[in-house]
């Protein structure tokens, strides 16, 4: 018997591929995984959710239609649904924004074309997402059939701030880097939503913290 069963997301990313794949991805195979566990009595399944609004991509929909797949049909198996901010850490796909602004800053591109930045969003290091899907495996016993956590720092940043404070520190080992970030080079996406309310204080309620903020974690990708 599988006791935990964690689902993040399938093979297909964000807006990378059609609407049937996108489906396959994120509410087929997890629906895969919820009838196996109903099958064999696993106890404990954790899911992988997104803080994006639902209508804003192909990707945020897919995500919050299995979450409601997930209240509806989880007879028999506790349900945890992890929500998460964006995300960053070392090793990550350049096609990921963070990896990709750095990417580019490593070729020494003569200019990146942004939004202004005046979104706001909490960006978490990936160590702190792991650490937080451990405490809740830990304390997986005291939890509700179904329980949600949002998962972030707490702090809100500008993406302008936060791509500007990639270049000052890229820059501090690299001073010969002179790549221009040209911010309100190109519109925010339609539906783009400026800021983002990230509630962490369940997860802090049974122990997690997080431990890695903007200057330490983006030193970490900086220096790989």
């Amino acid at each position: 018997k599988i006791d935990v069963v964690v689902h993040t997301a399938g093979r297909y990313g964000r807006d990378s591929c059609g609407i049937v794949k996108m489906l396959e991805s994120n509410v087929i195979f997890g629906a895969r995984l919820l009838d196996a566990c109903q099958k064999y009595n696993t106890n404990i399944f954790v899911n992988t959710d997104t803080m994006l609004q639902p209508y804003l991509n192909s990707y945020s929909l897919s995500k919050k239609h299995f979450v409601d797949w997930l209240k509806q049909h989880s007879e028999g198996v506790k349900i945890i649904n992890l929500r998460l901010e964006h995300m960053y850490g070392t090793k990550d796909d350049d096609r990921k924004f963070v990896s990709w602004v750095l990417s580019q800053l490593k070729s020494d591109v003569s200019e990146i074309k942004l939004t202004s930045g005046e979104q706001k969003r909490d960006f978490i290091f990936i160590d702190d997402v792991v650490s937080a899907f451990l405490t809740v495996l830990e304390k997986r016993e005291t939890l509700p059939k179904f329980s949600e956590f949002d998962v972030g720092t707490g702090q809100l940043t500008s993406i302008r701030k936060f791509v500007e404070k990639i270049a000052f520190l890229y820059r501090k080992t690299n001073p010969k880097s002179k790549t221009k970030l040209l911010f309100g080079a190109i519109p925010y996406r339609k539906g783009e939503a400026m800021s983002v309310y990230v509630d962490i204080s369940n997860l802090k309620k049974i122990g997690w913290q997080p431990k890695i903020f903007l200057d330490d974690g983006l030193s970490k990708i900086i220096q790989e």
